[in-house]
């Protein structure tokens, strides 16, 4: 799997076969929609790279888009290749990333609005002025998204799991 995941071969055929891999929900563009137009402060921090990244959420999000134009929109900051759990521990320094080409350039100044590669979390929270215990942060990796941050900067996490049903029972078919 780690070697999947680092010749790129992985990112390759789910983007090539978005309609097998990617489960498309209208529901899930609304409420970010919703949640937006609430006032709520969104942010998308992933491992992954900004060009895979707006593959799949242009693929999952934009066609169901009704207030927005892109998923971009959607997103106060979007921060890619984080390098989770480090994001959370660490003190690295944030690429501004070109949405049109992707291409990244260095950059020192506030990071409360854009998209990024890289970078801390100290210095987002710092920058978007809200403390840990008012961030609510998903993630569906139990160390690299809800112990490392909850030990590192007190925000509150949620953990997303397949259903448990399901994965239960391909357990027991095994």
């Amino acid at each position: 799997i780690d070697l999947i995941h680092r010749d790129g071969s992985l990112k390759h055929e789910i983007t090539n076969n978005k309609k097998k891999y990617v489960i498309q929900n209208p529901k899930t563009a609304e409420y970010l929609e919703r949640l937006k137009k609430d006032g709520k402060k969104l942010l998308l921090i992933t491992n992954s790279d900004y060009l895979y990244s707006n593959k799949m959420m242009e693929y999952a999000f934009d066609p169901f888009l009704k207030e927005h134009k892109s998923w971009r929109d959607l997103f106060q900051v979007v921060i890619t290749f984080a390098m989770k759990p480090r994001f959370f521990t660490g003190s690295s320094p944030f690429l501004k990333v070109s949405p049109d080409s992707g291409l990244m350039e260095n950059y020192e100044g506030s990071v409360a609005t854009g998209i990024y590669q890289g970078g801390n979390a100290n210095q987002l929270q710092a920058d978007i002025g809200i403390e840990g215990e008012d961030f609510l942060y998903l993630g569906d990796h139990i160390f690299g998204d809800v112990v490392s941050i909850k030990k590192t900067c007190n925000w509150r996490t949620a953990l997303v799991l397949s259903p448990l049903k399901e994965e239960m029972n391909g357990i027991k078919k095994s």
